[in-house]
């Protein structure tokens, strides 16, 4: 599972993921994320860009439970799949400093 068909996308990817990738992936690296706004405005444009355009394109994307959605885009093992994603979100928590950053967080899990 090498080919560009099964990894997660690249497009409005955060930087610093690509940092990491670089970097042999490090699993105790201290990144420079910035503020926690603008890494979740990149983070959620990535997430937006690999998602079911009938989800929406605005954050927060519809959730409705009885909608049948199209995951195909996020079934990716690659080199780092999904992994990518949740080790992402770890990096957003570590920098949340007030209750806006906790509750934009928060949306996005």
């Amino acid at each position: 599972m090498q080919g560009k068909q099964y990894r997660i996308a690249t497009a409005s990817r955060p930087p610093q993921i690509s940092w990491w990738i670089n970097r042999g992936h490090p699993m105790e690296c201290i990144l420079e994320l910035g503020r926690a706004k603008e890494f979740a405005a990149t983070w959620c444009e990535w997430y937006i860009s690999m998602q079911d355009p009938t989800w929406g394109t605005e954050w927060l994307l519809e959730r409705n439970p009885d909608t049948r959605y199209d995951w195909r885009a996020l079934m990716k093992g690659g080199r780092n799949g999904f992994y990518l994603i949740l080790l992402t979100l770890h990096w957003w928590q570590g920098i949340i400093k007030s209750k806006s950053d906790e509750l934009e967080y928060t949306g996005a899990i």
